[in-house]
């Protein structure tokens, strides 16, 4: 009996000895997915940086953009404002006092032409933001699909 339990307990050793998880492959696993998972986080951590630069970037261009739209509308509207003013009180009392005035519309009209160009224009130049990060995420995501 005395060596049946000897028997046993070494039986008992060996199978606590064992890495059953290298044994069975979990160690593998678990060193890959910790490796990707360290990858992944990496990889969102600097796309995140991208973005966080492509915004500031972005807060500035759209900024810009106002302030610009804005300045340039008020001088406009300054502009044609007084020189419409200047314009029909100069030809108030004259037989061209109908030219002046069709001439005025004619200049707020091309007025309104263009500031609505500049703005389609501020448009479509804002129109595709983040261009940078959907491009590299886009590259990510393909990536990942060949390693799948």
């Amino acid at each position: 009996m005395h060596s049946g339990e000897g028997r046993a307990q070494r039986f008992k050793e060996l199978i606590v000895s064992i890495d059953w998880q290298s044994l069975l492959g979990i160690t593998r696993v678990r060193e890959t997915a910790r490796y990707w998972l360290e990858e992944g986080s990496i990889a969102v951590s600097d796309r995140l940086d991208l973005l966080g630069i492509e915004a500031k970037r972005q807060m500035v261009a759209v900024v810009g953009v106002v302030v610009g739209a804005v300045l340039a509308l008020v001088f406009l509207f300054g502009l044609l404002f007084i020189g419409s003013i200047a314009a029909l009180l100069h030809y108030a009392h004259t037989p061209a006092w109908g030219t002046a005035l069709w001439v005025v519309l004619g200049a707020w009209a091309l007025a309104l032409v263009i500031a609505a160009v500049v703005a389609a224009c501020m448009v479509r130049r804002l129109a595709k933001p983040f261009a940078l990060t959907r491009q590299v995420i886009a590259q990510d995501i393909a990536t990942f699909k060949e390693r799948l």
